[in-house]
């Protein structure tokens, strides 16, 4: 009867897990442009869960403990984005819409070196009277 007990509390464990448990969704733009960015990581802190975004830009992080989590979003190209606290309910889902910016140009700066500021001056002769 002991094992009959334990056998269906090892069943039903994961089904009572699963029905305490939240997700996060959500989905990445470009600022300014409003364009779905494909290929950004999503990492939640302090479960290290991760997700990757499709081509629509959206990502689903399920089967989350309850409690709040910090999001970070990355990829090459663009400016990080961190979202410090975003809280998991049990059996519902947080939804989030982020922007990331574009990584700015480098500048180009114009350097010229001093002999291509500075004119050769014309020679002057001098005549002795």
């Amino acid at each position: 009867m002991r094992s009959l007990g334990t056998a269906l509390l090892l069943i039903l464990l994961p089904v009572i897990v699963w029905a305490q448990s939240g997700r996060i969704d959500g989905v990445v733009k470009e600022r300014y442009k409003a364009r779905p960015i494909k290929g950004v990581q999503v990492k939640l802190i302090p479960s290290n869960r991760t997700a990757v975004t499709d081509s629509t830009g959206r990502f689903c992080v399920g089967h989350l403990q309850p409690g709040e989590y910090s999001v970070i979003i990355t990829k090459i190209g663009y400016l990080q984005s961190v979202i410090p606290s975003v809280k998991v309910v049990a059996d519902s889902a947080a939804y989030l819409q982020v922007e990331l910016d574009k990584v700015p140009p480098p500048v180009k700066d114009k350097i010229r070196s001093v002999k291509q500021r500075i004119r050769p001056r014309k020679k002057v002769l001098k005549y002795k009277k």
